[in-house]
């Protein structure tokens, strides 16, 4: 895997490289760009947030955000996607516009941070998370947002193993209808894993990855594959909201697409976003806002928009929903 250092992509850039895209170091531009983050983040503790890199698996309708939230709040971003955009795309992913339409999302991605800022360091695979990537990917993070596509259970359950071994905290808020389950996976901790809460180990979820995307897969395995990503996602949207989980079933398992509304990313990764900004302050060792942070992943944050609820999942049992 080769990897370039450059401070902006080139006019034609390679799918197979990985682009480092380094800082101009303009420390007096990006202090004044930070400036309105004083007194809620300190000058201190902005420099400690500017040698930080946050990993976003995915430039999608989450993944693009969070890239975008991450430059401007200060933060290196390391990303990966190998996919380009498509017309569905449009109504919520942040570098999907009609001039990227089949374009890379990791290359239009890195277009779109470098037009934000270019003081920070940028990291760009555009093959997404792999056996060859995933390892430097997860190296080079101090924390990671798991944004991977809904059926790509074989990256999701290699980016969680990799992390683990690695030491890198994995932190997930889908978006759902109108709301977003906020966890975390810390291998520092006593923790389920990710194979436990999908149901499924690596070797499995990479079957049933290829089949679904050759198009192989049955019936039976596209369901079990929705329905353990639920699980992962909204583990209580099965009871909590039949009509709404039988909406996302019907069109997943029909058309093979997860439905999203365009208002919801942009609340999801805004408040992704802050939790990560909480997770960063507890590295450092900052006791604000230890409060509201998530402390495994048996403990999920629910925010549903819709209904005006907040409240805090303890779940027991992570087998599938049958």
């Amino acid at each position: 895997m080769k990897t370039t250092d450059v401070h902006y992509l080139p006019e034609f850039p390679d799918g197979n490289t990985v682009y480092r895209l380094l800082s101009s170091g303009d420390e007096q531009f990006y202090y004044e760009r930070t400036n309105r983050h004083i007194p809620f983040i300190t000058k201190e503790e902005q420099s400690f947030l500017r040698s930080s890199t946050i990993g976003v698996a995915g430039c999608g309708g989450m993944g693009g955000g969070l890239n975008g939230i991450m430059t401007r709040l200060g933060v290196g971003v390391c990303f990966g996607d190998n996919d380009t955009f498509d017309t569905s795309n449009l109504n919520r992913q942040a570098a999907a516009t009609i001039a990227t339409l089949g374009k890379s999302k990791a290359f239009s991605t890195a277009h779109m941070v470098r037009g934000i800022a270019n003081d920070t360091t940028v990291t760009v695979y555009p093959q997404g998370i792999t056996e060859e990537t995933v390892r430097s990917f997860c190296k080079g993070c101090s924390l990671i947002c798991d944004e991977i596509e809904f059926w790509n259970v074989g990256a999701r359950v290699l980016l969680h193993k990799i992390a683990r071994e690695e030491g890198v905290l994995i932190m997930t808020a889908p978006s759902v209808e109108y709301m977003t389950y906020l966890s975390k996976y810390d291998s520092s901790v006593d923790d389920i894993t990710i194979e436990e809460v999908l149901g499924f180990d690596y070797g499995e979820a990479v079957y049933l990855e290829n089949c679904i995307k050759s198009k192989t897969a049955t019936l039976e395995e596209r369901t079990r594959v929705f329905e353990s990503m639920m699980h992962f996602a909204a583990p209580d949207l099965f009871s909590y909201s039949p009509r709404v989980y039988s909406a996302i079933r019907d069109r997943a398992l029909k058309q093979g697409q997860v439905p999203i509304v365009a208002t919801n990313p942009n609340m999801a990764s805004g408040w992704l976003s802050n939790h990560v900004l909480f997770a960063l302050f507890d590295q450092m060792g900052i006791a604000k806002e230890k409060d509201v942070l998530v402390s495994s992943a048996r403990e999920i944050f629910k925010l549903d928009c819709g209904r005006h609820k907040m409240e805090v999942l303890i779940k027991k049992s992570w087998l599938p929903i049958s």
